[in-house]
């Protein structure tokens, strides 16, 4: 036993020392890049088949997950040690904060994971292995990607309602598209009167204009994005985890979750009486406006302005098939079709004027006499009658404080809607988790994740 342990301190320390000095990069299509930690690093250097990239602040490293008898999983680095040994002295982190981050390492591991009442025991047989909180847009992506590695999922949702209507969530990247295709989703968003986007037109006061095309791959294959009504595709969505076989759907809302020391065991909710259920992984999706985010994630959102959401009917924007910005004092306005007849504009203005008989003031006064001169009388029009306003929220992801527990999509981290990136994140941190997890051990999924993570 004392050998094991050193061993797996050991193996705790070398990964200490990544994710120390690794950041995530997170790929936001052909914007750029933005880093979710402190410390940057050059991503040249660094074997792209061994480090994948994703807003998921985890990363995949490809260990080989071993279980002994104690119930302890430990792990072994394949492709990562030559090149970890290379980093120790170009990064010469000290030896107390190395030795200290991989205790708490270990401790992590050892203190829950011994066969003595823990929450594999808990566990009974036909707990799923992993419920997930929020039908939407992560939830439903996520689950698809765990059930069809054969995890048995639970997944709750309030309420399964129909025309669900959203000002944001409308715009879908190139790389959203792809990670659709990799979670067998795409069929998703055909049908559904989805418009094909080329990239961005920018109009420049002054009546010029630029147009920024997506990328062609390497192969000379047009990419292209997918704008359509937010509803349809969660329905759609969610039509496929009501057929999957791995997947079940409870119509319910959850209470709060079950804890195990530091640990997240299950979930409380409510049917005639309190039901518990227990799961080694609990996966929280339930949105920008998260109930559970405040408990478990020492981070809350951060708003600085608001949008103002307007649907046009029957107009034609400067550039079709693109996603149209205007270059308007002192906030760029967003302008996108989301089916044949109908036009989203996003009108960003300052959080003073959230105020709705504010907000109209503000953006009649300030933004209209900015715009195309053949849009204003629709735009004052749909401002004055049809508009609704929506906080622009930013939220940078830090690790929940409870192991056997993670949070996806707007609960977890948002930017802003400006970029159009927020399901393309969604969609590509469910293949990213999906892969993580789909050779774990059922039973110690929530160490996994929590070796993975720090």
């Amino acid at each position: 036993m004392a050998s094991l342990s050193v061993s797996i301190y050991i193996l705790c320390v070398l990964k200490a020392i990544i994710y120390s000095h690794l950041c995530i990069m997170v790929e936001a299509d052909h914007f750029g890049h933005e880093f979710l930690l402190d410390e940057k690093i050059n991503f040249s250097e660094i074997d792209k088949e061994t480090v994948e990239t994703s807003t998921v602040a985890i990363s995949y490293l490809n260990l080989d997950f071993i279980e002994n008898s104690t119930g302890v999983v430990y792990h072994k680095m394949i492709e990562l040690g030559n090149s970890i040994i290379s980093k120790i002295r170009e990064y010469s982190i000290s030896l107390p904060i190395l030795l200290f981050l991989g205790y708490i390492s270990l401790n992590n591991i050892s203190t829950y994971y011994k066969n003595n009442g823990t929450p594999s025991i808990i566990q009974k047989e036909g707990d799923p292995d992993v419920i997930i909180i929020g039908a939407g847009i992560a939830g439903c992506a996520v689950a698809k990607g765990l059930a069809d590695t054969g995890k048995k999922v639970v997944i709750f949702e309030k309420k399964l309602e129909s025309n669900i209507h959203r000002m944001v969530g409308e715009f879908l990247q190139p790389g959203g598209i792809k990670a659709l295709k990799q979670l067998g989703l795409e069929d998703c968003i055909v049908g559904i009167e989805e418009i094909v986007n080329y990239g961005y037109a920018i109009s420049i006061p002054g009546n010029q204009s630029i147009v920024l095309n997506f990328p062609n791959t390497n192969e000379g294959v047009e990419v292209s994005g997918r704008s359509f009504r937010y509803g349809c595709l969660v329905e759609n969505l969610r039509k496929k985890i009501l057929e999957h076989d791995n997947i079940q759907v409870i119509e319910k809302r959850v209470n709060s979750l079950l804890e195990y020391n530091d640990l997240v065991i299950g979930v409380n909710y409510k049917e005639d009486a309190q039901v518990e259920m227990y799961s080694p992984l609990v996966i929280v999706c339930d949105g920008s406006f998260s109930r559970l985010r405040k408990k478990y994630i020492d981070n809350e959102p951060v708003t600085n302005s608001y949008y103002v959401g307007l649907i046009l009917e029957n107009i034609v924007l400067p550039h079709r098939n693109y996603g149209n910005v205007f270059l308007t004092d002192p906030y760029p306005v967003l302008s996108y079709q989301i089916c044949e007849n109908e036009t989203r504009i996003l009108i960003e203005i300052p959080r003073d004027y959230k105020r709705k008989q504010d907000a109209v003031g503000y953006i009649l006064q300030n933004i209209v006499h900015q715009l195309p001169i053949y849009l204003q009388p629709e735009i004052v029009k749909a401002v004055r009658t049809n508009s609704r306003i929506m906080p622009i929220q930013e939220l940078f992801p830090v690790a929940p404080n409870k192991q056997g527990l993670w949070f996806l999509g707007d609960s977890w981290n948002m930017r802003h809607p400006l970029t159009g990136g927020g399901m393309t994140v969604a969609f590509k941190d469910a293949v990213l988790v999906s892969k993580i997890l789909e050779d774990a051990p059922l039973d110690s999924i929530s160490v996994y994740i929590v070796i993975v993570y720090r």
